[in-house]
């Protein structure tokens, strides 16, 4: 005979269900709610105002000061709402404080940043190419301009002496540029103003120059056989990095290859060579040859360079019956200015990921 669990006698009673008192918890978690997230939206727009009004130094600790003290005004609220706080414990308030404070929170964020507000000017990265001009020649001067919103209108003043020209800066796709000319030898200023949509301003101060003999070309005794050495002279301070030296000859583009540095008058020369055995040399030829230095800068997270272009002048010369002349390659010139992008900061990645982690086993150890 099988022996009797004793379990088998237990039934299972069903606790009684208080509907009344059931309905009355859900309402007041329904009423706590939307007072705690209408007081945070509140509270933000407030912030949002009192934030105009403080200077930049304060700005943050009085708002969330603000906002910590109002708290004892949510429960007043609460009040107002006939929610019964009789019934809150530790958990209640917590949660209500907290679905408070990150409602107002992320309303407060949102606003002070565009398009809502705007507190910051426009910024201002600018250079000028070349930074020493051959006299009677032109001198780009370039600007990147950002803004939170949108850059209004951009401007730059020219000053030489007694004298200034204002002109408005032609928009490039994200760079604003100006060509300007200079026919007297000294030092220029410029200063570029950059203003936004909401009337913030920007200045940003430069200088170049113009003056005689940035390039220089030695020609040896003609006619050139394939192994005579060209040297070209270029002031060093026409831009901060490499250049291209180049010449062309019967259409053709021959690089120049930089061999030493030369001091003349006080200033650095970098000094390029190159010989009539390229391409584009003709042996047994009267040619013209025309050298330039071409500066090139790019500013960061933009792909289009800006370029300058110094001219060495036009020389007559000529060449003998040589069989080596324009039989090689033009030189490949490395080490030139290439696009910067824009340097990612390491770690803010990691830091979301750890986050994400942190939440999820937060919920599963309440789970």
């Amino acid at each position: 005979m099988a022996k009797k669990n004793k379990n088998d006698d237990y039934e299972f009673v069903a606790p009684d269900f208080d509907e009344e008192e059931f309905i009355r918890g859900e309402k007041r978690k329904a009423r706590t709610s939307f007072a705690s997230f209408a007081f945070g939206i509140v509270m933000g727009v407030i912030c949002h105002f009192a934030w105009r009004g403080i200077s930049p130094g304060y700005r943050w600790v009085l708002t969330l000061l603000l906002a910590v003290c109002a708290i004892g005004f949510l429960a007043k609220l609460l009040q107002l709402l006939k929610v019964d706080l009789s019934q809150f414990g530790k958990k209640e308030w917590l949660g209500s404080i907290s679905f408070y404070f990150f409602t107002w929170l992320a309303i407060f964020i949102i606003s002070i940043n565009p398009p809502f507000y705007d507190a910051s000017p426009p910024e201002i990265d600018s250079l000028a190419l070349p930074a020493v001009q051959e006299a009677g020649s032109s001198v780009v001067i370039a600007a990147k301009v950002t803004d939170n919103v949108r850059v209004q209108e951009v401007r730059v003043n020219i000053s030489h002496g007694d004298t200034w020209q204002e002109s408005v800066m032609e928009k490039n796709q994200t760079v604003y540029t100006h060509l300007y000319q200079g026919n007297q030898t000294g030092t220029y200023t410029y200063v570029i103003t950059a203003r936004d949509t909401h009337g913030h301003r920007t200045t940003r101060e430069g200088n170049f120059s113009f003056a005689r003999d940035v390039v220089t070309v030695d020609l040896p005794s003609q006619p050139l056989d394939a192994s005579d050495e060209i040297k070209i002279r270029v002031r060093s301070d026409i831009s901060p990095e490499n250049f291209l030296v180049f010449y062309v000859v019967d259409g053709a583009q021959v690089n120049a290859t930089r061999s030493g540095t030369d001091t003349i008058g006080g200033h650095t020369y970098h000094v390029y060579t190159t010989i009539p055995s390229h391409q584009g040399w003709q042996q047994s030829s009267r040619l013209q040859m025309t050298v330039y230095a071409r500066p090139t800068c790019y500013f960061v997270d933009v792909e289009e360079p800006v370029t300058g272009t110094v001219p060495g002048g036009t020389y007559n010369v000529s060449t003998a019956a040589d069989s080596s002349i324009g039989t090689q390659p033009s030189p490949e010139i490395k080490d030139l200015p290439q696009p910067r992008p824009l340097q990612q900061v390491p770690g803010f990645e990691l830091l979301a990921v750890l986050a994400a982690m942190g939440i999820i086993l937060f919920f599963k150890r309440r789970s």
